[in-house]
Order: C-alpha cells, then structure tokens, then sequence
C-alpha cells in the first residue's frame, strides 16, 4: 500500500473473512487447472485457488483481472481501477 492509505486498507481488510485452503479447495483447483489445460488454456496455481476457492464457498470474486479467470459459474466483479 502506499503512504497514507493505510487507514482505509485496514478499514477494508477488517471486513473481510479468511478461508483456509482446504483438501476440497485444492481438489477442485486441481480440476479447473486440468479442464482448462485439455482445452488448451492455462492460469497459474495461485488463480486457480482463488477460483477454487470463491466457488467452494459460492462468494464472488473482486478482480481486475478478468481475464485469468474464464468460468461461467464464477460470479465476478470487477474492482475499482486505480
């Protein structure tokens, strides 16, 4: 973060929950990672979690990044751009 924002990021992290990365999370990061390689598309590990992850608890996800994360079922929200 950079100087003076720090208040305001943690205003925001205070409101947010944690989730662990568990057994089922990383089975179903394993399984988006394969679908996309069998159609010839790649993410790397750490999106795939995080996909993995907002699926399994059925939240959406914040990101800029749109584009790393190509499923249908993945509710997304695009963040503010800075």
């Amino acid at each position: 973060m950079k100087g003076g924002e720090e208040k305001a990021t943690n205003v925001f992290l205070d409101g947010m929950i944690s989730v662990a990365v568990d057994v089922p999370i990383a089975r179903r990061a394993g399984s988006i990672l394969g679908e996309l390689r069998s159609k010839g598309a790649t993410i790397g590990i750490g999106d795939a979690i995080i996909a993995a992850t907002a699926l399994q608890v059925s939240a959406p996800l914040l990101t800029n990044n749109v584009e790393h994360y190509p499923f249908t079922d993945l509710k997304i929200v695009r963040g503010l751009e800075t």
